[in-house]
């Protein structure tokens, strides 16, 4: 049985290449950071919830935890309110 010989015209033919990119005026990071913010997060009760993952050395997370437990807080409130704190200095 002879092998089929590959056609010299493609079945499809070529698509278009897609539009070029519309230039836009570059933005600041207060603008960037308010479309992300827009974009990617979700409204819970007045403020915007994000799911990190964060990476900590186990004596850091100890320390945090701890600190935690003696102010009677959620870990992920008290990480909270220290990044606000950060924030705002």
């Amino acid at each position: 049985m002879p092998r089929a010989r590959p056609r010299q015209e493609p079945l499809q033919p070529e698509l278009p290449l897609s539009k070029p990119l519309a230039k836009t005026m570059p933005r600041s990071a207060a603008q960037l950071a308010k479309i992300t913010v827009a974009r990617r997060w979700t409204p819970d009760a007045g403020k915007l919830r994000a799911s990190l993952t964060m990476w900590l050395t186990r004596e850091t997370a100890e320390l945090l935890t701890e600190r935690a437990i003696a102010e009677g807080k959620k870990l992920e409130a008290l990480v909270a309110e220290i990044l606000e704190r950060a924030v705002k200095r």
